[in-house]
């Protein structure tokens, strides 16, 4: 009995240091996002974060290599905040309507607010950071992939190519906004929904691109 209950002791010891490790681990990304929202990934210093985390720098380096290594847990809280967006697309575009593409954009537009203060240091840690370019560079690509594959089951005189091109004329201008949002400019969020409705119910609905001739 002795024995059997050892065992149970040192399971629970176990999960409390995994749990210890990541409340450590949250908290050192909490004040980094922090310190990037008051002055930029760039900016921000190591030290800064440790400070702001109540912690030492030793134990930052056992959780993190570096500040990169924060905006990959930045961007994993990006795709999760976005996470199923893409659930519904395939019968959106098989039957689509203005009202059904508005909710869609308007459910995308919801999680800006969000992720705002992920966003931002990412794509600054982006300019000076390659795995990190890369990283968010290979997002958006799925994200046209996901909206190709869409358009693609709902289109049969689509070719995978195209839908691909039409993918990204669509999610362009959404992007466009998002950047603008992230970066603190005034958007008219209604207006832009509407536009941008319109926009996509075209482009679904008669985007199919001519081959050219030559």
């Amino acid at each position: 009995m002795a024995e059997t209950s050892g065992v149970g002791s040192r399971g629970r010891r176990s999960e409390l240091r995994v749990a210890q490790r990541a409340f450590t681990r949250a908290r050192f990304i909490d004040a980094a996002v922090e310190a990037f929202a008051e002055h930029g990934y760039v900016r921000t210093t190591i030290d800064e974060i440790v400070q702001r985390a109540g912690a030492t720098k030793a134990t930052f380096y056992l959780h993190f290599r570096g500040k990169a290594d924060i905006l990959v847990e930045l961007n994993g809280r990006v795709l999760e905040a976005f996470d199923g967006i893409y659930v519904d697309l395939g019968d959106l575009t098989r039957a689509p309507t203005w009202e059904g593409i508005r909710a869609w954009l308007a459910r995308a537009v919801e999680r800006w607010e969000r992720v705002r203060d992920y966003v931002a240091p990412l794509w600054e840690g982006a300019v000076v950071e390659p795995e990190i370019r890369a990283l968010t560079e290979g997002d958006y690509d799925r994200q046209v992939e996901y909206l190709a594959a869409a358009l693609a089951a709902a289109r049969d005189d689509l070719t995978q190519a195209d839908a691909e091109i039409t993918a990204a004329i669509l999610l362009m201008p959404l992007q466009h906004f998002f950047s603008k949002f992230i970066h603190g400019q005034q958007v008219d969020i209604d207006r832009v929904l509407d536009a941008l409705a319109s926009a996509w119910l075209a482009i679904i609905l008669h985007g199919a691109p001519p081959r050219s001739r030559g």
